[in-house]
């Protein structure tokens, strides 16, 4: 991967167009965002961020921004957590042209394998100048986990191509018969030459790669293979692949730290903006895996990155803007707002002492009452509790769990998750466009004043996440054989919740803190009045999310029902790059309920 970024230093001057960065509304894609910009800073390379929020958006920025570049010579993009489950080229209206060159970056799976292993047959080393194409950066998956899905995707294009081939050829005249043999048989020649050529361009560059990045991550360009047998229907193993459901691997701004490390330009402020993606993984509910072990190396490779880059840092000591690695409380914001109000509006301890049956405060007062905390010492901010108490109380709140922190002198001390949450929740919050709340989050990502300054907002966020969260378990959800669903009216009720993100912040909250017995998921709906639509989320109980195959289904088949006159008036929208939450009509809803009890 660093063998792409060495060859843009190499290549890039004072008349090249700038590196375009496309980025997601997420708190990983910020961070990862942030450190590409380090990097590119620190060679000079001109660039452009450019926030998308999804594929309407993404559509039209192709025809803005990459159009002009299409007729400006080209260039490079990089995309941060966007675009990874649709076919780039095609979005990005680059199928023919070899001027522009894609960098991927996307920890969603699983991945469009068009992106992988289509594109015509672009395949080279990494040049000087970009030969169009898109490349796919991984953790290494691919190689290790998809030998399979690769073979299935080469056999079915050749099948494809052998059967446009065969239509071509019975349209020809008899009389020409001949002379296109003869033309076939030099045009195999010369593609068994460049099939050759082709090859061992491949294997050089997995070669450079090997001695450039010591085979620490990998990277896959499109069209990058030759089949290989499988004994296996292909069509079964495709499909298979694409509707096995969502799952992350590992965050985008650790594969950014990677590079910004490779190059020499670790520091405090990269680690930390890498450790705030990682943990914003578990903060909003995107930890569920594919079943590899990333997530525990990462922690242990971190951890080792920290004491490196600060090996006199300790524990409870002033020393400015050092990252230490150490026992903490596991609730966000704990020390930023009372302990009544976070461990109250916490779903993991909801759930664990059954805060939303009739005895649940008088349980939580107990809680409070083992620590040694009475109930006026915990109902004040955590500033002003007694010292003793309170460092009693954080003591048993740690419960063996470790975090790294940042001490701000005299300003405060954040850890890693809370920096996670306010970044994460500034996304969710604020202005009514998003692109201005991801500038307002991206600016905060790296300002520790705008961090202080946000926390009131971001408290009162969890404040109603919590408070809407208990009213929809009390009285709302309805329980389905393979599912549970529950529906937010509109009026002041639906709060930010319109807003996707918002959305799957309280369907996971609610899931969480209920905890079906049966592992029934949950799927939450949210009337937004303004624009007469629901918007809808469902949440996960296993590792891989299976409801983004659901909705994108249910989309289709709507939008081609439409099309033959037939409830026309269903016409659902995945827009968003989580594709587990989809908006419907008002009048939609019943249908699409209905689709899900029939496909579960």
């Amino acid at each position: 991967m660093s063998h792409f970024f060495q060859k843009l230093r190499q290549s890039y001057n004072r008349f090249s167009p700038p590196v375009l960065i496309l980025t997601a509304t997420e708190t990983d894609a910020i961070c990862a965002t942030r450190i590409l910009a380090a990097v590119l800073k620190s060679d000079f390379i001109t660039h452009n961020i450019h926030p998308i929020s999804g594929y309407e958006d993404l559509e039209k920025t192709a025809t803005k921004v990459v159009g002009p570049m299409k007729r400006g010579g080209g260039g490079v993009i990089i995309c941060l957590g966007v675009g990874g489950q649709r076919d780039l080229a095609k979005v990005l209206d680059i199928e023919d042209d070899d001027t522009i060159e894609v960098w991927v970056m996307d920890s969603r799976r699983p991945y469009n394998l068009k992106n992988i292993y289509g594109g015509g047959g672009r395949v080279h080393k990494p040049s000087l100048k970009p030969r169009g194409g898109v490349i796919v950066f991984d953790n290494g998956d691919i190689d290790a986990e998809m030998a399979d899905e690769e073979a299935s995707y080469a056999l079915s294009t050749m099948n494809t191509n052998r059967d446009e081939g065969d239509d071509s050829d019975s349209s020809e005249a008899p009389s020409e018969a001949s002379d296109d043999n003869d033309d076939d048989d030099n045009e195999n020649d010369d593609r068994d030459t460049r099939s050759q050529s082709r090859s061992r361009k491949r294997k050089s560059r997995s070669d450079d790669d090997d001695e450039s990045s010591q085979g620490s991550r990998k990277k896959r360009r499109s069209n990058s293979s030759t089949p290989i047998p499988t004994k296996l229907d292909p069509v079964d193993i495709i499909r298979n692949y694409e509707e096995r459901g969502c799952s992350y691997s590992e965050p985008i701004s650790s594969l950014m730290y990677s590079i910004a490390s490779e190059a020499g330009l670790e520091n405090n402020d990269l680690l930390w903006l890498a450790l705030i993606g990682l943990r914003s993984r578990h903060r909003f509910g995107k930890s569920h895996t594919d079943g590899s072990q990333w997530e525990a190396t990462l922690e242990n490779a971190f951890r080792s990155e920290a004491m490196r880059l600060n090996p006199n840092a300790k524990p409870h000591t002033i020393d400015i803007a050092a990252i230490r690695y150490c026992s903490t409380e596991e609730y966000p914001l704990l020390r930023h707002g009372s302990i009544y109000d976070t461990l109250i509006q916490s779903s993991n301890l909801t759930r664990k002492l059954g805060l939303l049956t009739k005895n649940g405060v008088n349980r939580l007062h107990a809680y409070l009452a083992k620590m040694g905390c009475s109930l006026r010492q915990a109902k004040q901010d955590h500033l002003f509790v007694d010292p003793t108490v309170r460092k009693d109380v954080l003591r048993k709140l740690s419960n063996e769990h470790c975090d790294f922190q940042r001490l701000w002198t005299y300003k405060t001390s954040l850890s890693a998750m809370d920096n996670a949450s306010i970044v994460g929740a500034l996304l969710r919050v604020g202005p009514e466009d998003v692109k201005d709340r991801f500038w307002k989050a991206y600016d905060a990502s790296a300002s520790i004043n705008d961090l202080i300054e946000a926390l009131p907002s971001v408290k009162g966020y969890e404040r109603t996440v919590a408070r809407t969260g208990t009213a929809v378990v009390k009285d709302r959800i309805k329980a389905f054989r393979r599912f549970r669903v529950a529906v937010l009216g509109g009026g002041a009720e639906i709060g930010p919740f319109s807003r996707p993100a918002a959305l799957t912040d309280l369907a996971a909250w609610i899931d969480v803190a209920t905890g079906d017995s049966r592992g029934r998921p949950l799927v939450l709906a949210a009337l937004d009045e303004r624009r007469g639509v629901y918007v809808v989320a469902g949440t996960s109980t296993g590792p891989r999310n299976r409801f983004g195959t659901l909705f994108r289904e249910f989309e289709a088949n709507a939008v081609e029902a439409a099309e033959a006159r037939t409830r026309a008036d269903v016409r659902p929208r995945v827009d968003g790059f989580d594709h587990a939450v989809i908006e419907l009509p008002k009048e939609g809803l019943p249908a699409f309920l209905e689709h899900l009890s029939m496909e579960m």
